[in-house]
């Protein structure tokens, strides 16, 4: 028996809070008829993660979940030197960020399109059957659905990355990776008063990233690092780099960090940078398109990504060239939160320095890591 086949404007693929806040934002016109459809196995994790709060001003839908997420608020950063007695910090009166986990974030956003009458399915299967010039065809288990086009913010299998006409993996130059790590309850050093992030620019000495996010009585460390080269640093070994600044610094109590306990996820911060982020009749957002700043911060770029595409989308389904209508995604993402993926791009071996007995370049480095200023102005 032949599957019956149901037709929608927009197919939007994953379980990113980017891809239900692409379908609210596509069910808001009214007209476009949109499909929300999860990948069977996919999972983004739950973990800590850093959410700028200018997320909530990305719509009235978005401005609503800050009450209903729970976060804590980050009001500066700590810079942390490889001496216990060299550091600076920023402290801000108002919030410049907010610590909170993904499942939280997903869930809320997944709660919104189910609020906003999105029409969604979790099927067992998921196969692209075919693309051609007039859209794509998606078997979901005994369900068989056609899209003019496409909305996925989840990793894709390599073989439906070639019938989109997309690479088959990332250029491994544009590789980025994140280490974490959980800590057990007492291993870390409670501090009062208004959150103050501790970071490092150069943990190991290798110019990665460190944090330290804790939010509900978890904590969690994170190295951000490059992911390819010729000599690479071995994860764990950054993060008992990291973790020797924390000992050294007074903020986390004396404990091993075995491989085992670190696990390491590639980020390719630098795949929307490549213009790999439209494909055939599709449009990638969130971490299928590369959206993560450098600083490791995913969910504001994603977020942004989404609403992007479908503004793009919309737009192009009512041309009669749609491929051609989608480029202006890439133009458009790059005017707006180009700046922001890319990060701090001065030369940190020549600030780092500055940082710690400069108060007003520490303020400057602040702002820009946690909400996307420049640090030259």
């Amino acid at each position: 028996m032949s599957k019956r086949t149901t037709d929608f404007d927009v197919l939007v693929v994953g379980d990113h809070p980017a891809a239900y806040v692409a379908a609210v934002a596509l069910r808001a016109v009214g007209q476009v008829r949109v499909l929300h459809v999860t990948v069977p196995g996919e999972s983004s994790g739950d973990r800590l993660t850093l959410l700028n709060p200018a997320a909530f001003s990305l719509s009235k839908d978005l401005e609503g979940l800050a009450r209903k997420i729970e976060t804590t608020p980050v009001y500066g950063l700590k810079f942390l030197s490889h001496q216990g007695e060299v550091f600076s910090e920023h402290r801000s009166r108002s919030i410049l960020s907010h610590v909170t986990t993904m499942r939280a974030m997903r869930d809320a956003c997944r709660a919104l399109a189910v609020a906003r009458e999105v029409t969604m399915e979790q099927p067992r299967t998921f196969r692209l059957s075919s693309v051609d010039e007039t859209g794509a065809t998606i078997d979901c288990g005994r369900e068989q659905y056609r899209a003019t086009m496409l909305i996925i913010a989840t990793p894709l299998a390599e073989a439906t990355r070639k019938q989109l006409g997309m690479p088959a993996r990332w250029d491994q130059q544009s590789l980025s990776q994140c280490s974490t790590m959980k800590l057990r309850a007492g291993k870390s050093i409670a501090t009062d008063g208004r959150v103050i992030l501790p970071i490092s620019l150069d943990v190991a000495g290798s110019f990665a990233w460190g944090w330290m996010l804790c939010h509900a009585g978890a904590v969690q460390l994170s190295v951000v690092h490059e992911g390819a080269g010729d000599n690479p640093v071995a994860p764990a070994v950054l993060m008992r780099g990291w973790v020797d600044i924390l000992i050294e610094h007074g903020l986390v109590k004396p404990l091993e960090v075995s491989e085992a306990a670190v696990e390491t996820t590639d980020q390719p911060l630098a795949g929307a940078l490549a213009n790999e982020s439209v494909a055939d009749r599709t449009l990638l957002i969130g971490p299928a398109g590369g959206f993560l700043a450098a600083t490791g911060e995913e969910l504001y770029p994603s977020l942004w990504s989404a609403m992007i595409a479908a503004d793009v989308a919309r737009k192009a389904l009512k041309e009669r060239h749609l491929q051609d209508a989608l480029q202006p995604f890439r133009s458009k993402w790059r005017t707006t939160l180009g700046e922001y993926l890319r990060g701090p791009q001065q030369n940190l071996r020549f600030l780092l320095p500055l940082v710690y007995r400069n108060q007003v370049m520490t303020t400057r480095m602040t702002e820009a890591i946690l909400n996307g200023k420049s640090v030259v102005r």
